[in-house]
């Protein structure tokens, strides 16, 4: 069966402070992969704060400018 959705190493950061010339880089999601097929469920589950959210805005491109976002 063909996947709808394939995420291959998905990693998400975020910079925070680059605006004082103090830049960190805070790591939200760290190399997770997942295939969705055609006319199938797929639940993410996580405690808070795990990147569940993150996640699917890096899907739908909706991540804000000081993310940083790889992975396939």
């Amino acid at each position: 069966m063909t996947a709808l959705l394939s995420i291959d190493d998905l990693r998400i950061a975020f910079r925070l402070g680059a605006d004082t010339g103090a830049a960190r880089r805070v790591e939200a999601v760290r190399g997770i992969g997942f295939e969705l097929a055609e006319n199938s469920t797929l639940a993410l589950v996580g405690e808070s704060g795990s990147g569940k959210s993150v996640t699917a805005m890096a899907i739908l491109d909706l991540l804000p400018d000081n993310a940083e976002r790889s992975g396939a």
